[in-house]
C-alpha cells in the first residue's frame, strides 16, 4: 500500500476458529467476484484474506475507498454471510480516519 492508497476491510463471521471448508469456499467465490469488479472498473485490488478467531478479513486497496465500496456494493448486499459483519473504509495508511458500516 502506498501513502496515497486507501483500504477497504471486509469482516465476516465464520463458524469456528478457521471456518468450515464450505464457508472458506464461499468466501473465495465472493473474493473472485469482488476481484473481477475491481479489475473491470479499475478501482483497486483484492490483496487477500486472513482467517482466525472466528472471523475472516478480506483486504482491498485502491485510490478511493468510497469508490471501491460503491463498485462492490451489489456483491456485499447480496452476500448473506456478511450479515452481522462490517466493511471498514480506511482513508490512508494505518491510523488514518476510518468509517465502519455494519451489515
Amino acid at each position: 500500500m502506498t501513502e496515497a492508497e486507501q483500504a477497504v476491510i471486509i469482516r465476516v463471521a465464520i463458524s469456528n476458529e478457521f471456518g468450515y471448508v464450505e464457508e472458506i469456499e464461499s468466501i473465495h467465490e465472493i473474493e473472485q467476484k469482488i476481484a473481477q469488479l475491481l479489475i473491470r472498473d479499475n478501482v483497486g485490488i483484492l490483496d487477500g484474506d486472513e482467517l482466525g478467531c472466528g472471523h475472516c478479513l478480506i483486504y482491498l486497496y485502491g485510490q478511493d475507498a468510497n469508490e471501491i465500496v460503491e463498485v462492490i456494493k451489489p456483491v456485499l448486499t447480496s452476500w448473506h454471510a456478511l450479515r452481522g459483519g462490517t466493511v471498514t473504509r480506511r482513508y490512508g495508511p494505518l491510523g488514518s480516519e476510518q468509517n465502519v458500516t455494519k451489515y
